[in-house]
């Protein structure tokens, strides 16, 4: 697919496949785990058959005791199943207080509690049966290395890989952001390149791929997984709900699959986790543990993969190489930031209130005619604009002759675009203010850009 062609699919929403709601795509619901597999077609004691068990996003909170509960049913349900699954895994956001919030330190003293909590739950998981966890944001404060406070406390490893079901696993660690670090990204490739192409590959990490915050693996993504031929598999938690999304690669598709949260979304509705199929190491069914305690039997995909398929969704993707001048991110080199208001999580900046930011070379290149700001900015909060809280953007020329610019577009990608005025087209240090609405807004700030 030509790259114009590609672009005017991502614009119409071709990038990804989505199953939000694939409830036509279900058999009714059964009572137990063994009807599902009937209605799946799937025999778990089958010789070259086996499952393995997913939760998310368990969020053990001293204050919230319905979500410790959920958890405690995941493990006596996994316990109880005969046969057994080859493991259980949780993908991450364990508990609440290591970080309460985007860009939050958390609290030290009730993170511990939590992690005790949970740490003596996981003793009541049968004997035998193997337990894999990985860390979200919630169990890391910004810009922290690998999770290390939790890992520690829990005795597990940030990022793993191992062999079950006749497909080989990487556990990722998303950390606070989905920002990928050097040492992470060099052990992927090493742990990839051992793995044969064509074997099944499923690969977890909290944070579903992202554009312009959380964008870390859907970035590297690409290259890491170029030779892929067989079957890859990405499980994510983090959004509370459930989500199948799919992506062209070089040689092969990745399979996106979002889970619901273990205590049944936003509304803790009740205890909620996957079951996934395998047959001879190839994804065959998955089963959804409601919230309601039935089981509902789904096909391997429910989206396949087709011509309109797009690739992971790059920053800045919606320009060519000509066209994009220059640009950076926040917290990559060549970013700087003179002054912030927000919840600043490392990789981007939630709940945007002001940011001020400019290039290194901080001059404008002289065919640049217009800045491109990744992120997501609101026009309006809660459906009004005041005056006080109104969106605006502005450029100065070292703070000096400070000037709102024309919005221009908004491009696919989390892209909004803006017009350079003549009068700033030749200077030597361009800084770039935002102002935005704060707190609750969800507005974001990833990556700043100087396009012809």
């Amino acid at each position: 697919m030509k790259r114009r062609d590609f672009l005017q699919v991502l614009a119409a929403g071709g990038g990804l496949t989505l199953c939000s709601n694939p409830s036509a795509l279900w058999a009714a619901p059964v009572s137990s785990f063994e009807s599902a597999c009937h209605e799946a077609g799937f025999d778990p004691r089958k010789k070259g058959n086996s499952f393995f068990v997913i939760g998310a996003d368990i969020h053990y909170s001293l204050d919230i005791p319905k979500q410790p509960e959920a958890f405690r049913t995941l493990l006596r349900e996994c316990s109880g199943m005969d046969p057994r699954p080859e493991f259980v895994g949780v993908l991450g956001d364990l508990i609440c207080s290591r970080s309460l919030g985007f860009g939050n330190n958390g609290n030290e003293k009730a993170a511990s509690e939590e992690l005790a909590l949970l740490k003596s739950d996981l003793d009541s998981l049968a004997a035998g049966l193997s337990m894999k966890l990985i860390p979200g944001n919630h169990d890391t404060q910004p810009r922290e290395e690998d999770s290390k406070f939790c890992c520690e406390k829990l005795g597990i490893e940030p990022y793993h890989a191992f062999q079950a079901c006749g497909a080989y696993f990487l556990f990722l660690n998303g950390g606070h952001d989905a920002s990928l670090s050097r040492n992470q990204a060099e052990w992927m490739k090493a742990e990839i390149a051992r793995i044969p192409n064509d074997a099944t590959l499923i690969l977890a990490v909290h944070q579903p791929l992202g554009v312009s915050n959380e964008r870390g693996f859907a970035m590297a993504f690409p290259e890491l997984l170029a030779n892929r031929t067989g079957e890859t598999i990405l499980l994510a938690g983090h959004e509370h709900h459930d989500q199948e999304n799919v992506f062209r690669l070089p040689k092969t598709f990745l399979h996106e699959f979002v889970h619901v949260s273990c205590a049944g979304g936003w509304k803790r509705e009740g205890c909620a986790y996957w079951i996934y199929c395998l047959s001879a190491g190839k994804l065959t069914a998955r089963i959804r543990r409601n919230p309601d305690g039935t089981f509902s039997a789904l096909p391997a995909f429910n989206r396949l993969p087709n011509e309109m398929t797009g690739s992971i969704p790059q920053p800045f993707e919606a320009f060519s190489e000509d066209d994009l001048l220059a640009c950076s991110f926040m917290g990559f080199d060549g970013m700087n930031v003179h002054s912030l208001t927000g919840a600043d999580c490392g990789s981007y900046v939630f709940y945007l209130k002001e940011i001020t930011v400019s290039l290194t070379p901080a001059s404008v290149p002289p065919e640049a005619r217009r800045i491109a700001i990744l992120g997501r900015l609101a026009s309006s909060f809660n459906g009004k604009v005041p005056e006080d809280t109104a969106r605006h953007v502005f450029v100065s020329d070292r703070g000096q002759r400070k000037t709102e610019i024309r919005f221009l577009e908004k491009l696919p990608g989390d892209l909004f675009i803006y017009e350079i005025p003549d009068e700033f087209r030749s200077c030597e240090s361009i800084q770039v203010h935002i102002e935005s609405f704060g707190f609750k807004a969800n507005d974001v700030f990833a990556g700043l850009a100087f396009v012809r």
